[in-house]
């Protein structure tokens, strides 16, 4: 009888002691392997603002091919983001440096609301935020 006792009393109290030890220990400690992007001069909070040659472009529903000395832009049809943005995937071509990226231009303005004279940012690239693309 004693026994059975000793062996509740262990169970009750030592059991969940050891239960309630494991979920004390703090988390272990991660660091971002991406840095949070920051804001850098000449750019706007959404990114860098695309000239006005872009706005009216962008102002239709169907996709858009622009093209000027430097560069040779292909706009894909326009979609909303999670961020409730009116959006484009580009797919830009440096005629210069034969090299091929792509970014993503969105717009504050509702698919609703959009002109010719509706802003269009050209978004941070968060894989290589120290990307120099000037457009």
């Amino acid at each position: 009888m004693k026994m059975n006792r000793l062996v509740k009393i262990v169970i009750s109290i030592i059991l969940p002691s050891l239960f309630l030890s494991g979920c004390s220990s703090p988390p272990r400690k991660i660091e971002a392997s991406v840095p949070l992007v920051e804001a850098s001069a000449g750019m706007d909070s959404l990114g860098q603002q695309l000239p006005l040659i872009f706005w009216k472009q962008f102002a239709t529903q169907e996709s858009a091919s622009i093209s000027d000395s430097e560069y040779t832009i292909f706009a894909s049809k326009p979609y909303i983001s999670a961020l409730d943005m009116l959006c484009r995937n580009l797919i830009i071509n440096d005629v210069n440096k034969n090299t091929r990226s792509q970014r993503v231009a969105c717009s504050q303005v509702s698919q609703y609301e959009l002109t010719e004279l509706s802003p269009w940012y050209l978004m941070r690239d968060i894989k290589n935020p120290m990307s120099d693309l000037k457009l």
